[in-house]
């Protein structure tokens, strides 16, 4: 029995070095411990289990299984936002994009005017749409590299109620934000749909919701594209590309 657990034993141990990337020396280090622990293949003498956890407890030390962490993976950089923003967790948010961003990193809006500002100010929006709109969720639907670029698809919810508009007159008060925050209802949401694209039946139905008080289920799709700097792997921009696709009020939904 101990003779078949140990000679399985080496096997694995075989295996565990040819996925270290080091098959040209298998070989020799599985002899060399072989003699070293009295294992003769023409003989088979089993080894004792002490014997063979040592060995395995020192080539972990020698050869440790590398640690991959996704969360802190740029890969991954896009869904973990997403995770982030919907826990509010804005302190990680902020460690995470401050740790993959570069210095002089940019974050465009670039469905609002093209709308530029630096990494740390895009850290303050974030955080003031968490306090607007607490019940904001971000559906991560894709995310794939094309040379040194990060494409992301995501899909938001978050509901508009005319409560919020009651204190974002004391509660936004960065004259960038002012412009997309403060104001009437109607103006707002109408800026954020894109209203005086879509038809004359749709506007006079959303406007109808909001003189009406109601609240109002905000879906929409952002696509994010991260440039990154080849050899020090730090984002350089973040664009983001977001267009309102339906609203939701009692069940009925309004595609736009």
């Amino acid at each position: 029995m101990h003779l078949i657990y140990d000679f399985t034993c080496l096997i694995l141990l075989e295996q565990y070095l040819e996925s270290l990337h080091c098959a040209g020396t298998v070989k020799e280090i599985s002899k060399n411990i072989s003699k070293k622990l009295g294992v003769v293949k023409s003989t088979m003498k089993p080894i004792s289990n002490y014997f063979t956890k040592k060995v395995f407890a020192n080539m972990k030390k020698m050869c440790p299984f590398p640690v991959f962490d996704k969360s802190d993976a740029m890969l991954y950089l896009p869904s973990t936002m997403a995770k982030l923003a919907n826990s509010g967790d804005i302190e990680k948010f902020t460690t995470l994009l401050r740790t993959h961003s570069d210095k002089n990193a940019k974050v465009i809006l670039c469905n609002k005017t093209n709308l530029e500002m630096p990494v740390s100010k895009f850290l303050e929006l974030v955080e003031l749409v968490d306090d607007l709109y607490p019940d904001s969720m971000n559906c991560m639907h894709s995310t794939k590299v094309i040379n040194n670029k990060i494409v992301a698809v995501m899909y938001y919810k978050y509901t508009d109620t005319p409560e919020i508009y009651e204190h974002t007159e004391f509660m936004v008060t960065d004259p960038l934000f002012r412009t997309f925050f403060v104001g009437s209802r109607k103006e707002i949401v109408q800026r954020a749909l894109q209203l005086h694209s879509k038809s004359e039946t749709l506007q006079k139905d959303i406007n109808m919701l909001i003189d009406m008080q109601e609240e109002l289920q905000m879906y929409g799709k952002s696509d994010l594209v991260m440039t990154f700097d080849p050899v020090s792997k730090k984002i350089m921009t973040y664009e983001y590309y977001s267009t309102a696709t339906s609203v939701s009020h009692n069940g009925v939904q309004y595609n736009l």
